[in-house]
């Protein structure tokens, strides 16, 4: 995972919607693990698609908090949302794998390698 792009998935770490923690992360690797009472999720991130967000919005194209607020904090901002609407649409085992893909995240299907 490019440094920048790993940026990204760190921010986000910090930026969990209420009542979610950061259990575990290894963004160079592009995943968190994140927690709430007995649910544990790993979030899992393609390094091409955070290429592109970030690509977009340097190109102008999501000057949400204006033109002061960079590309990777815009992007991480961008992506808390977007978890936190996820996370309150779709019901999830208490253990589960997600993934990011531009504008929302999807939970992928179960498999022996994913918690």
């Amino acid at each position: 995972m490019r440094a920048d792009l790993a940026e990204v998935i760190r921010r986000l770490g910090e930026k969990l919607p209420d009542g979610w923690r950061l259990v575990g992360s290894d963004p160079s690797q592009g995943w968190l693990e994140i927690a709430r009472a007995n649910r544990l999720h790993r979030l899992v991130f393609d390094e091409y698609v955070l290429a592109g967000g970030v690509r977009e919005i340097s190109q102008g194209h999501s000057p949400v908090w204006g033109p002061e607020i960079g590309a990777i904090e815009t992007l991480a901002r961008l992506m808390s949302i977007h978890l936190e609407e996820s996370l309150a649409t779709n019901v999830a085992a208490s253990r589960a794998c997600w993934t990011y893909d531009g504008a929302f995240f999807y939970l992928l299907p179960a498999g022996p390698d994913r918690r």
